[in-house]
């Protein structure tokens, strides 16, 4: 790590202090840590205007594996029993199904999967191209922005916010104006890239989630705690998932078009596939657990906390 010279140093998204570390070079960006609360963040950050050109090119969702997605919807497969699990992970927490909005919904998977459980749904996504798909998928109107979205305020039971977060410059702001389309004591519920993940901290190089400026946040748990908190939010459970344990070297080369097959929807012979991956994802779970290593193998964290009311 280095430091930053007085004269450009940039001011946390979060706590406003003007002390961060250098983490990573991902020219022309910096990934930098905040010394003060320890939220990692790009620098430069992106303008909203720069961010809005940025997601309205489709490319963002088809063959920009490196920043984005290689084929957003071939990875419907996924996304679905994805979606299922997290609806779960809800409805376990509320009287049933009621109104939901899904902040960032891109093409509309998760909206579809709620409307099966009987959720009435509305969506928010800022890419026009993926907004249309959306609208043409779950026959609703998809707004492109907060301004746009015509229910009225106080309106929602539940707000997703589905690897959303780490693409939002001022998250504290976009919290605060979701937190009106809330009912008193409804709930927001989020994922985003554990930073907390061995690679992260082991192989910054090599950890896919470092990726300004589609990424701009990067949140470990207490991070991710602590900003909800901020946002008003109480009762908040936070979960690891999407386990992805240390591979030998050798071992990672041979499977990583295994991976990256069950990662973006293209491997052929799906389910052979997963059940191949899950037994080499076991063998190496089960070698961390009887070793001495104490690392964090989660990929992901998952969120729920309650509005105040």
């Amino acid at each position: 790590m280095s430091e930053l010279t007085p004269a450009i140093q940039p001011r946390c998204p979060i706590c406003g202090a003007l002390d961060a570390q250098q983490v990573l070079d991902r020219g022309p960006y910096r990934v930098v840590r905040c010394q003060r609360c320890q939220l990692q963040y790009a620098h430069p950050m992106p303008t909203p205007t720069d961010l809005m050109a940025y997601y309205q090119d489709l490319t963002y969702f088809e063959g920009s594996a490196t920043e984005g997605y290689a084929d957003y919807a071939g990875m419907e497969q996924v996304l679905r029993p994805l979606a299922e699990r997290r609806l779960r992970q809800i409805e376990t927490r509320t009287d049933g199904p009621g109104r939901v909005l899904d902040f960032g919904c891109a093409g509309g998977f998760f909206l579809d999967q709620a409307r099966r459980h009987g959720w009435q749904i509305a969506g928010v996504e800022l890419s026009q191209p993926m907004a249309e798909r959306a609208a043409a998928l779950l026959q609703i109107p998809i707004a492109t922005n907060l301004a746009r979205l015509t229910d009225p305020h106080g309106t929602f039971d539940v707000i997703t916010l589905w690897e959303v977060i780490e693409h939002l410059p001022d998250p504290l702001a976009v919290l605060a104006q979701l937190r009106f389309w809330l009912k008193p004591g409804g709930w927001l519920a989020l994922s985003t890239p554990n930073t907390g993940h061995w690679q992260a901290l082991a192989a910054p190089d090599q950890w896919t989630s470092y990726r300004p400026p589609a990424h701009v946040l990067y949140l470990a748990e207490p991070t991710l705690r602590s900003l909800l908190a901020q946002a008003g939010f109480t009762a908040v459970q936070i979960w690891r998932s999407g386990p992805r344990p240390y591979l030998p070297g050798w071992l990672d080369r041979v499977t990583q078009p295994l991976q990256q097959g069950l990662a973006d929807g293209s491997a052929k012979s799906w389910r052979w596939s997963l059940y191949a991956w899950r037994a080499i994802r076991l063998g190496a779970l089960l070698t961390y657990r009887f070793s001495a290593s104490r690392r964090d193998v989660h990929m992901t964290l998952e969120a729920i906390g309650r509005l105040r009311p």
